[in-house]
Formats: C-alpha cells, sequence, structure tokens
C-alpha cells in the first residue's frame, strides 16, 4: 500500500513536471480544485463552476503530489458505502442497529480512518485511547480493529 501511494505521488509529480515544466512560475498559477466526487483536479487557469471547490492556488507544483496520499481529514474522501459490509458483520454480531453505527461513522469521522480529533480520539469511530485499549485495539487506524471496538462500546453504552 504504500509503494502505490508514492507511485501516485510519482506519477502526480511527473504529470505536473511536464504540464508546468515550459509555463512561467512568475505568471503561471495553479488551480486545484476538488470535484463533487472527491477527486481533485488540477488546472492552470480559474474555473468557473459552482460545483468544483477551489482547494489551492500556487505558483508552482510544490506540495501537490502530497494531496494524492495525505492521510489529513481535510484531503482523504472516501465512499461512505466503503465499511458498509464490515459495520453489517459486525453490528449483527454484536446486536447492534447497522443504521446507529454509519450515522455515527459519518459524524464522527466523516468515514476517515485516519480522523484524529483535537481531543485525541482516533479513527472511523473517534475512539480515545483508553477506550481502545479496554476492547483490544492495536491499531487505531485499522478499520476492523476501530470499528469492532467502537461497536462493542456503543452495546456497553
Amino acid at each position: 500500500m504504500a509503494a502505490q501511494k508514492w507511485i501516485v505521488a510519482g506519477v502526480a509529480g511527473l504529470v505536473f513536471s511536464i504540464l508546468f515544466s515550459t509555463a512561467d512560475a512568475t505568471t503561471s498559477m495553479m488551480y486545484v480544485y476538488e470535484l463533487p466526487s472527491g477527486a481533485r483536479m488540477v488546472t492552470d487557469h480559474r474555473l468557473n463552476n459552482k460545483y468544483y471547490r477551489l482547494v489551492r492556488v500556487g505558483a508552482t507544483a510544490n506540495g501537490l503530489g502530497h494531496l494524492a496520499v495525505s492521510r489529513d481529514s481535510q484531503f482523504f474522501r472516501t465512499d461512505p458505502n466503503t465499511y458498509d459490509d464490515l459495520i453489517r458483520r459486525v453490528a449483527r454480531k454484536h446486536k447492534v442497529d447497522f443504521a446507529l453505527i454509519k450515522a455515527i461513522m459519518h459524524a464522527e469521522s466523516g468515514f476517515n480512518p485516519y480522523a484524529r480529533s483535537h481531543k485525541g480520539a482516533l479513527g472511523l469511530m473517534q475512539l480515545i485511547p483508553s477506550t481502545a485499549e479496554r476492547y483490544g485495539v492495536d491499531n487505531l487506524y485499522d478499520p476492523e480493529e476501530n470499528i469492532r471496538a467502537g461497536v462493542k462500546h456503543v452495546k456497553y453504552l
């Protein structure tokens, strides 16, 4: 997985260097937009489209490759249905409502497995490390461990 991230970053860097190598960095600006799907688009001109959100403007490609591989919740996007099978399986096993768990994940992390609150809660279910330890979680960023512990804790509550 780490190799894939570096490949994505490398390809992105290569594309940016080819696209912008002949541009004058002092006059040419690059615009990064987020599309409704969460995908990112880079262009050399400002777009007038109410459905595309402007994310970054800069004269260089510095840092643009990081957008593709960042764990930062500002840049991370996932399909809200990504974890449905896992949620169903764990919720059914512990007799907790699937919709409740999915709603908690939506509210707490926006389905970002790398979410981190300012209070130190981590992962999809935003578990505090002491709560995660109580349920035997080794890696709070592992979706299966995080959901399992979160479901158990909701049942306990």
